[in-house]
Formats: C-alpha cells, structure tokens, sequence
C-alpha cells in the first residue's frame, strides 16, 4: 500500500496537481455524459419491470463497473497526453483504483439487494 501512495505522490510531482485534477474532472464529465442516459434508461425498464428489481440492480452494478473502467481509462489517456514521459507505471495504479471502485460499487448494490429491497417490500 505503501508503494501505491508514493506511485501518486511520484505522479502529483511529475504532472502537478492542477493537471493531475484537470485530467480527472475531465474523465468524470465525459462519465457524466455518458452515465446520464444510462440511468434514464434503466429508471424507466425499473419502472415497468418491478418484479425483475434484483435482477436489475446486478445489471446496473455491472454497468457502473464499466462506466468506472471508461472513466479510468478516459483519465490515463487525458494524463499521457499531458505528459507522454511518466516514470509511474499507470496502467498497475489505475488498476488498483478500478478494483477499488468495483468492491464499493459491489457493497452498495449488495446492501441494496439485501437489505434496502426487502425493507421496501414489506
């Protein structure tokens, strides 16, 4: 864990922090556009599919994943534009951060199949 956080204090160092946020907000809105319609569409199958809820929530935990993974992705590409030449191994550091974002994303749609679906059914 320790080499993790030096990898980003490396990276803050070599790019600077206002590159380094530019990046990432820039990844995040380009998310946004694309997440936008994804959960319009879904509220609606939600809205007339009720009874498949389970089955639903899975489905946008799996979509989150990938939208995380695009969002990384979108984020590594924005940072080796900035600055082709990086002594930090990017592609091992976005990596731990996806399997980071899937676990949570993992605990809050298993907290909404176990516990927050059944306390609205009853």
């Amino acid at each position: 864990m320790k080499a993790y956080f030096k990898s980003w204090k490396v990276l803050n160092k070599e790019l600077g922090m206002t590159d380094l946020l530019d990046a990432l907000f820039a990844s995040l809105f380009y998310s946004l556009l694309i997440l936008t319609p994804t959960i319009l569409i879904f509220g609606q199958i939600i809205s007339m599919y009720y009874y498949l809820l389970n089955l639903w929530v899975v489905l946008i935990m799996l979509v989150s994943v990938g939208i995380s993974m695009l969002q990384l992705l979108m984020w590594k590409k924005t940072i080796l534009i900035k600055k082709k030449d990086i002594s930090v191994n990017i592609n091992q550091l976005f990596s731990k951060l996806l399997i980071t974002y899937s676990v949570v994303i993992l605990v809050v749609g298993l907290l909404f199949i176990f516990v927050f679906i059944p306390m609205m059914q009853i």
